[in-house]
C-alpha cells in the first residue's frame, strides 16, 4: 500500500515524539523546543497537503489526531518528570487523562458503532492550545523564565478551560448515542 504525501508527513510527526521526548528528558532545551515545533508545524502541513493535493483520505483522518495525542502526551508526560511547576503539574496530569479517556472513547466508538467523530473546532482549540503550552513550558525552561513565566498561568487556565469543555462535550455525546442505542 502506497502511502500519501499527506500521511508520511503524519506518520513523521509520530517517528518525531520519541526525540522531542528524549530531548526534554536530557533537558536539550533549545533542541526540545525546535524538534517540538517541527513536530507541530507538521500537523498543519499535512493537512494542508491533504487538502490541496486531494489526498484526503479515511487513514489520514483517523492518524493525524492519533499523532497529535501522542505527540502531546509524549510531551507533557516527559515534561512532569523534569521539575515543573505545581501547578502546572497538575494540569499536566489532566490533559495526560484528557487525551487518553478521547482516545479511548473514540477507539470504543469506532469499533463497536463504526462511529468516527470528525474534529470540532473546540477539539483543534484544545490541541493547539495544548500545543501551545508545551511550547510555552520549553521556552520558560530554554529562556530561564523571562517571558514564559507570565504567559504560563493563563495558557494553563485556557488549555484547561478548553479541555473540560471538550471533555464535557464528548460525555453529553457519549450519554446520547448510548441512550439512542439502548431504547
Amino acid at each position: 500500500m502506497k502511502l500519501s504525501f499527506a500521511i508520511q508527513i503524519t506518520l513523521l510527526r509520530i517517528m518525531l515524539t520519541p526525540v522531542v521526548v528524549w530531548a526534554i528528558m536530557r533537558q536539550l532545551w533549545g533542541i526540545s523546543l525546535l524538534l517540538f515545533i517541527v513536530a507541530v508545524s507538521t500537523d498543519f502541513f499535512d493537512g494542508f497537503v491533504a487538502r490541496a493535493y486531494n489526498q484526503e483520505s479515511r487513514l489520514g483522518q483517523l492518524l493525524d489526531p492519533i499523532a497529535d495525542k501522542i505527540l502531546i502526551v509524549g510531551s507533557l508526560y516527559s515534561l512532569l518528570l523534569t521539575n515543573i511547576d505545581p501547578i502546572m503539574y497538575y494540569a499536566g496530569w489532566f490533559f495526560i487523562a484528557k487525551e487518553l479517556v478521547i482516545l479511548g472513547g473514540a477507539t470504543y466508538l469506532y469499533q463497536k458503532f463504526t462511529i468516527f467523530i470528525k474534529p470540532t473546532m473546540l477539539s483543534r482549540a484544545a490541541s493547539v492550545g495544548e500545543m501551545c503550552l508545551v511550547i510555552v513550558l520549553l521556552c520558560q525552561k530554554y529562556v530561564t523564565y523571562f517571558f514564559a513565566t507570565m504567559l504560563l498561568d493563563s495558557a494553563v487556565l485556557s488549555c484547561c478551560t478548553l479541555s473540560f469543555a471538550l471533555l464535557m462535550r464528548y460525555a453529553k455525546f457519549m450519554l446520547n448515542l448510548m441512550k439512542e442505542r439502548s431504547v
